[in-house]
Order: structure tokens, then sequence, then C-alpha cells
């Protein structure tokens, strides 16, 4: 495998880690600040398997930090968006797209046969979802989060270290999360070192052991995370067919034809491929997936989200 892909690498984890990187997996849960250059930091590295996992569509705010995507890709959704760069990047790549919102009852089919989990969500309950399934599976999964000039990062290993209920006993306010895209991505650049060590056969260095990140200084700083984990994850409930966040991101279930119904409303088309099909309404822009199912982002309330869809969103 000593070919001129991987040549500045195969000297620091050998032929034979680099072949175990090739037959791995991941799942990056998340595609913002963290999961963008995380994303492509794992394909470049030759990572086998990547499941791209989010629900959102690029947006302008995004951009200062999130360098996976450009002003071409404003308003449409990330984990297609990333599949394409990452093609580009590294072909040999296979990517599988998650295009959902991650909650308690869809996180076991997120987590299952890959193996490592990368978190790079950012949002408090969602990640709570994704531990609590990495529990059940007994999938290590790292930990990854930035907020200000400020980054956490740290290995949690089911069974052997504090799980991510250990590490946050008391559940902090969830506030935006305004950082400079430096912080976010030196946070990937870590969580990707500490993959491609566990992937390639070397082992972790950071489980049981979280690296803070201070760039306002900058400094750096290890605490150690120990104690035995008393948490049992509770089971997961049925999966959901409606999501919200907000007042302005809907996911629901709908038929991959429902888009018709907005078009003879007056909704423009505006992008259409095979995966999915993209809309601009008044104030607002729908997404139809070919394999099922709906979103619809905008800076409306649900119930004008209704008035422009002409009816229940469920009836898509």
């Amino acid at each position: 495998m000593g070919e001129a892909r991987y040549s500045r690498q195969i000297p620091l984890i050998g032929e034979e880690g680099q072949e175990r990187l090739g037959r791995s997996s991941v799942a990056v849960v998340g595609l913002g600040g963290i999961g963008s250059p995380l994303s492509l930091l794992v394909a470049a590295a030759g990572v086998g398997r990547i499941r791209l996992v989010d629900w959102d569509l690029v947006e302008l705010s995004n951009l200062n930090r999130q360098i996976l995507y450009t002003s071409r890709d404003l308003m449409r959704p990330k984990p297609f968006v990333a599949a394409e760069r990452i093609s580009l990047l590294n072909p040999r790549v296979e990517v599988e797209v998650v295009h959902e919102p991650l909650v308690p009852g869809n996180a076991d089919s997120i987590v299952e046969g890959v193996d490592l989990v990368l978190d790079a969500l950012d949002s408090l309950e969602a990640r709570l979802a994704l531990g609590d399934a990495c529990q059940r599976a007994g999938a290590p999964h790292t930990y990854a989060a930035v907020q200000g000039l400020f980054g956490l990062v740290t290995l949690i290993v089911p069974g052997e270290t504090p799980c991510l209920r250990c590490i946050l006993p008391e559940r902090p306010r969830e506030e935006p999360a305004f950082t400079v895209g430096p912080v976010p991505a030196l946070v990937a650049s870590v969580s990707a070192s500490e993959a491609i060590r566990i992937l390639s056969g070397r082992g972790p260095s950071l489980a049981g052991r979280m690296l803070v990140v201070d760039l306002s200084s900058p400094s750096f700083e290890f605490i150690e995370l120990s104690g035995e984990c008393p948490h049992r994850p509770p089971e997961p409930p049925p999966r959901p067919a409606y999501f919200r966040r907000g007042d302005r991101l809907y996911a629901f279930e709908a038929d991959p034809s429902g888009w018709e119904r907005l078009e003879r409303r007056g909704w423009a088309v505006v992008e259409e491929s095979d995966a999915y099909v993209r809309l601009s309404g008044p104030g607002s822009v729908a997404v139809f997936y070919s394999d099922g199912g709906a979103l619809l982002v905008g800076s409306r309330g649900e119930g004008d989200f209704r008035e422009a869809v002409g009816g229940d969103l469920e009836d898509l």
C-alpha cells in the first residue's frame, strides 16, 4: 500500500497501519465547525468508510469556520455537499449519507456497524443521545466541543472510561456557539489524530483524559477523568416521524414526490438531483429526499410554515 497518496504518513503509521485504516469505518456526527474539517481529515488519511450525519443546510454564517463549504453551497444539504467534497478528495473512500437529526429514537442505527464514532454535534441533547447509543453498542466515541476560544476533546470507551453523563453531570445551559475558525479546526485536528491512532492500531491517547485548549493564551491542559461509570443508558424510544428545532427547522416523513405540491403552489425548484429536490418559497427553503423525508428551513413559525405549504407538514 506504499502508494504516493499516503507516502507522507506511512513512515509514521506503517504499511499495516495504512491497511487497517482502509478497512476501518467511522461515523462523523455533525458537519459543522468541527465536523467539516474532521470529515476531510479522516477521508484524506484513507479511512475506508465514512458515515456522514447531519440534517441542516449550509448558511452564510457557517462559512467563517465550516471550511468544507463554499458560497456556492448556500442552502444545500450539508451531508450531500460533504459527500461530494470527500469523493473529490479521496475517491477510494466509501461515503454513506444520513440526512436526519440525531435523536434518542434513531441514535442506535446511526452508530451501528462502525468502528469509531466521532461526535461533532452542537446540541447537548443530541450529544447525550449519541453517548447513550454508544454505551449500548459498546462503541468508542470522541467528545469534542468548542465555545469562544476554548475547546475540549476526549475519548470515551464504554466499560473503560467515564461516559458522557459522568463528564457532564449537570447539563450546562445551551448557548449560541460563538467562535473563530481556528478553534474548531484545532479541535477537529486532535479528534482526527485520535481516530487515526486508534484505527491504525496504535491505540488511543485521550482515553480517560480530556484535552482543554484555550487559544486566548494559548494554553493546552490535560484533565484526568477517573472513576467507575455508574450510568446505564436508557432504552431508546421509538423513532419519531416529525422533528423540529426552534421555529426555523423542521424535518418530517414525506412522500418523495411531495415537492410537486409545493411547486403547484408557486415554489420554485432551484436544484434537482438523484438524491433530493430543493425548492425556494416565501421566506423558506424545502428539501425533499428521494429516499423519503423532507426538510423545511426558514425564519417563519410553524403556523406560517403550514400556511405556506398549504396544509399539514405531515401530509406532504
